[in-house]
């Protein structure tokens, strides 16, 4: 089903307070929540570990941790607080060059399920990814 409409909120997630005012919005905006995709992502790539500084790995630990456990605590705390209570929180981890229909496939499936039902678990992998996804 196509969105009615857009709110684009440009958000830093490894910054709290970008964070805190992006739920903010939406509340302002649409009084509730009921799906957080948790998306964003950086990695190191190409860089050895022997050369990996502590300011680049803590960067990634910030984006790819901390900034998905900050924003799973905001939505958390709305949909406990709404009424119909709930929504889906659904964490996003890749290292593949997967099809983005893919992937937009399997979250709408998960989010279509009424809330009365979970998926724990959904590994979705790339067919050519080495030694893992071979198909």
């Amino acid at each position: 089903m196509p969105a009615k409409e857009l709110l684009v909120v440009p958000t830093d997630v490894t910054d709290p307070a970008s964070i805190e005012s992006l739920f903010e919005t939406v509340k302002a905006t649409y009084g509730r929540i009921d799906l957080l995709f948790n998306n964003a992502g950086t990695s190191t790539r190409n860089i050895p570990i022997e050369d990996l500084t502590l300011a680049q790995w803590s960067n990634v630990v910030a984006v790819n941790l901390t900034g998905s456990f900050l924003c799973a605590q905001h939505a958390f705390r709305m949909m406990r607080g709404q009424q119909p209570r709930g929504g889906r929180i659904i964490n996003n981890g890749s290292n593949a060059r997967i099809d983005v229909n893919d992937v937009a496939r399997g979250v709408a499936y998960m989010a279509s399920l009424s809330l009365d039902a979970n998926v724990q678990f959904m590994t979705m992998m790339a067919t050519k990814i080495p030694c893992i996804g071979r198909g």
